[in-house]
């Protein structure tokens, strides 16, 4: 694919990086629209909370929790 042509993507905080489904309250399965920023703005509380306990590239995270989850996903994966 290096011969074909690519164009990068312009993205901004308010674009959907995923959609998180849950089954929220009720049980049926729906997508929460997730944007750069939200997920971003995640990320930067949780470096506030454990910030002083990270260094980074030296992390080590034990995941129990599915990453389909999303306290998995944003701190085992995404932090």
């Amino acid at each position: 694919g290096q011969d074909l042509p690519y164009q990068r993507p312009v993205i901004g905080l308010n674009d959907i990086a995923l959609l998180q489904y849950t089954g929220g309250t009720t049980g049926v399965a729906k997508g929460a629209m997730l944007t750069h920023g939200n997920l971003l703005a995640n990320i930067e509380q949780i470096k506030s909370v454990y910030g002083d306990l990270l260094v980074p590239g030296q992390e080590k995270i034990v995941s129990v929790l599915p990453l389909y989850h999303i306290f998995a996903l944003m701190i085992n994966c995404l932090l």
